[in-house]
This record gives structure tokens, sequence and C-alpha cells, in this order.
């Protein structure tokens, strides 16, 4: 079916019933979100786009719509969604919803599998994939103005419309290289459940915190959760709650009562003054704790040289196979779960601990191969700065030689 050129606006609640009709018939569409996130806990959502194969809706969330069934659609597993880099953008449909999104189709990560980069720009994506130029001057424009100018909403419809031939292609692409099932599989656990609901903001996130005894740790992660607790009753932003430098501040002292938070410095104490008697409470909870249910600071053991020198040269192993395979290596592992790899074999337990890079797909592409090399297996590098691949590394399994 061929695209129109131009969006239906719908700020009308008895337009959105024709509307689910079409996104039931086709079992799949496009999805966009803008919105403002400087202001409030919850992000506000201004503008939601939506596209299938035949046209492309624009709807207006300020109209005093109510969205319960459209966002139900983004959570029915029988529906496919398409978006680009929508981790945001399913976070919002969550915090208004309660509902877990399913069924996702990312086009950035897709383009990890096809050698486009990661994370790879949709604007960028789309000219290489397609041909297509679409303009991002509107990016930062205020979506909460009413009426939307034409300009907004041109650039609205080109945000969505070109996400499903998009898709097409690079499934396409895909199934010829035989990665559709790798793709699906990273989007299903990039968005799986747990995902959307740990929202905890943990004490290790406060710059300055390492510092502190295990006790007051466990100070400092009771008020991050009163901050988190404040931002969600009355939607304001954390930082506008109580600052970081105010929770690390706070922390440190044994406060008893309103008296003791007056003479602290480096706080803000019109903060603090709306608070006051929460926090008190929150930190002698906390101090009453008994030592054995204080946190921990992750610990970050040093790594033996030997081994710090293996997991260089693997981590090198893995970005050479992911240019040669044309995946984004960041697909694959991070530099810390290649070093865990060697740490674990080295302790003879990476068969227990569920590291990524030993499943599935990962494994069949180069987690085998790490583990042969730190097997024992030779190793040949060839540098070919002249050719498409300029390192090639080749192994042999000592292990399988015969005697």
């Amino acid at each position: 079916m061929t695209l129109i050129s131009s969006p239906t606006v719908i700020s009308n609640q008895k337009d959105l019933i024709p509307f689910y009709r079409e996104l039931d018939s086709c079992k799949r569409f496009a999805m966009d979100l803008e919105f403002i996130p400087e202001r409030t806990y919850r992000p506000v959502l201004a503008l939601i786009q939506i596209a299938t194969d035949s046209e492309v809706y624009i709807i207006d969330p300020l109209s005093n719509l109510s969205l319960n069934s459209l966002w139900e659609r983004v959570a029915d597993p029988n529906i496919v969604k398409v978006l680009h880099a929508g981790r945001e953008d399913l976070n919002i449909v969550f915090q208004l919803s309660d509902l877990i999104p399913q069924n996702i189709f990312d086009t950035q990560i897709a383009a990890g599998f096809l050698g486009y980069g990661y994370p790879v720009g949709y604007k960028n994506l789309l000219l290489h994939a397609l041909n297509v130029n679409i303009n991002k001057t509107e990016s930062f424009t205020d979506w909460l103005a009413r009426p939307l100018s034409p300009m907004q909403l041109r650039y609205a419809y080109e945000d969505v419309s070109h996400l499903l031939p998009l898709a097409d292609r690079l499934i396409a692409d895909l199934n010829n290289q035989n990665r559709l099932s790798w793709t699906l599989a990273e989007c299903a656990s990039t968005f799986a459940e747990e995902t959307f609901k740990n929202r905890t903001y943990h004490f290790t996130k406060i710059k300055g915190a390492k510092v502190l005894s295990r006790q007051k740790l466990a100070v400092l992660q009771a008020l991050c959760n009163l901050r988190t607790e404040e931002a969600l009753r009355t939607n304001k932003p954390l930082r506008i709650i109580l600052s970081d430098l105010s929770l690390l501040e706070l922390s440190k002292w044994d406060a008893e009562d309103v008296s003791t938070l007056e003479k602290m410095r480096g706080i803000n104490m019109d903060q603090i003054k709306k608070l006051e008697n929460k926090i008190i409470a929150t930190i002698k909870e906390a101090l009453a704790l008994k030592s054995e249910d204080w946190p921990h600071w992750p610990r970050s053991e040093r790594v033996p040289e030997e081994e710090s020198l293996i997991g260089d040269f693997l981590y090198t192993v893995l970005k050479v196979d992911a240019f040669a395979s044309k995946i984004a290596p960041e697909l694959l592992a991070t530099r810390s779960e290649v070093q865990d790899l060697v740490s674990n074999f080295h302790a003879d337990c990476h068969e227990s601990k569920g590291l990524s890079v030993l499943q599935t797909w990962r494994y069949e592409l180069v987690g085998q191969k790490l583990l042969t090399l730190l097997s024992g297996s030779e190793v040949r590098i060839k540098l070919n700065l002249k050719g498409n691949i300029p390192i090639s590394i080749a192994h042999q399994d000592t292990s399988k030689k015969s005697n």
C-alpha cells in the first residue's frame, strides 16, 4: 500500500475508534513520541506519532484523550511495534499505563547487526539504508505549544513515516544473513519486563559516596529512596526534590532533629525545609538497621596483570570478529564482560556464571572462539592495511591435534 503524504491529526476521542480498528487489522505499526523530560519526574507526553502501512496519525495527548486502548496495543504480544531507539519512549508508556510493552522491533538494534554501527542515529540510518534524507531542525522545538506549526507537523510526520519501510529493509537484510533471530532475541532482552520495573536510584550513582562507611551508605540509600518517593508523589525532577550533593552531606551526619540540619554546610536549605521531618525519620530508621543489613559498595577487585593482558587481547579478538561480521561489538560484549570471562575461566567456573557472551548466538559467533583461545589454541595474526579486513586472527585448537 502507498503511504499518504500528510498525517491525520487526532484530537477527538471518537476519532480514535477507526484508528484502533486499523491498528488491529494491520497487526503492526510504527511509533514515536515527543516529550519534555526536564520539567517533571515523569516526562510530559506532548505528541504521539503512529504509522501504519497506509497512513500516518498524529495524536494530541494534550486534548484530554483517554489513551488506555493505545497502550494496551503497545503491550499486545500479537502486534509488532517498530521504533528507533525506543527505550525512553517505551518507559513513558510503562509509566503512563503500568503495562509492559511487548513484541518490539527496534531499528537501531537491528542496524547494529548489519554493519551500520551502534548506536546509529535515525537520520543517518535512513540515509544509508533507504537513501532518504529527513530534516531534524525541529528536534528541540516546544512540543507543548499549540497550535502545532506546519514545520512541527512535517517533522512529526517524517519521524515516523519511514519506520516501517526501514524495518522491512533491515528485516530482509537480516534474513539474508541469517541474523533475524539474533535481532529479535536482542530486542526481547532489551525490552524485557525487568528493564521497565527496575527504577531504583542506587547510591553508587552519587558522586563522592564511595568514601562512606557501610552504615552511611545505608543512610544514603534510604535518602535516595525517599527522594524518589517524593518525586513520584509530586511529579518533580529528582534534582528539585533534593540534589545529589545534599543527599551525600545528609548521609554523613547523624541528624537527630531539625536544628542539626540547619548547621550543615553544602546543602540547599530551601529543599530541606520542605522535607525536614521525613528526612530526620529516614535517617533515624537507617541508622537503626542491623550491621548485616548495611549495603556494600560493589567490589572492584584488582585484576591480576596477566588476566588483564589476556582480557585486552580477547576483547581485540572480539572487535576484529565483529568488524569482519559487520556487527557492532557493543552488541557482543563489553570489555568488562570479557574480563569476567577470563577471570571465571581462570577460576574454572566459566560455565556456571551465565555470561551473555557464552549464550545462544553470541556463543556461536565469538564465545566459543574465546573459550578455545583461553584453552591454549595457537593463534595466527595477519595485518592488511590495504584490504577490506585490516586484521584477521586465525586459531587452531591444539587439543584436537593427533599425537
